[in-house]
Formats: C-alpha cells, structure tokens, sequence
C-alpha cells in the first residue's frame, strides 16, 4: 500500500509580487497563470476579493502568492473550493498566533 505524505512549505513573501499595485482581472489571471475564469471562480467562492469593483473588479498585485496558495491546496491536497476557505483562515490565524508568540517571547528577553 502506497502512503502519500503532504507538508505544509511556508514560502518566503519576498519571491512573490508584494505591490499595492492594481491590476484588472485578466492581468491578475496572466500573473498567477490561471484563466480568467478559474479567478472569478476564487472571487464567487470569497476566496480572493477585488479592491475596487466599480466600474471593474481591480485586484492588489499581491493577490497572486494568494492565488498560488489556493491552487496548491486544491491541486497538491484535492482540497474542494469551501475547504480551501477554512484552510486559509487557519493560516492566516496561525501566522498572526506566531508572529503574537514571537513578540511575547521578545517583551520577555527585555525584561530578564
């Protein structure tokens, strides 16, 4: 019997677009190499929203490491689209639990 194991790689931010930079959906869907509709599909699903959405939906250039993560999810783990919801919601509070960890343990260094 074949056993797959899964890890969960944090990548570093710097490699991925961090600008405030707007873009349309089409050049969005160009950056993340995903067709336009499997990101309207992302925006249905609440997994990614525009900025602006009149009078066209403008995403964040930064929104495309987001995008990477989604199809990872989906594509390495066969995530379904309302499960890749929960996934990102528990990174996202397990980044701020780390980062609130790491400031506690630098406030108690000061003091000793």
């Amino acid at each position: 019997m074949t056993r797959n194991y899964y890890h969960i790689i944090h990548y570093q931010h710097e490699h991925y677009p961090t600008s405030s930079e707007l873009v349309s959906i089409d050049e969005l869907a160009r950056l993340s190499k995903q067709h336009v509709d499997m990101i309207k599909l992302m925006v249905d699903w609440g997994l990614i929203e525009p900025s602006i959405t009149d009078p066209q939906p403008l995403f964040f250039e930064a929104t495309v490491p987001i995008i990477w993560k989604i199809m990872r999810i989906r594509k390495d783990l066969g995530v379904n689209w309302s499960g890749i919801g929960v996934i990102l919601t528990l990174l996202e509070r397990v980044e701020s639990l780390e980062k609130e960890v790491a400031r506690l343990e630098q406030n108690s260094n000061i003091l000793k």
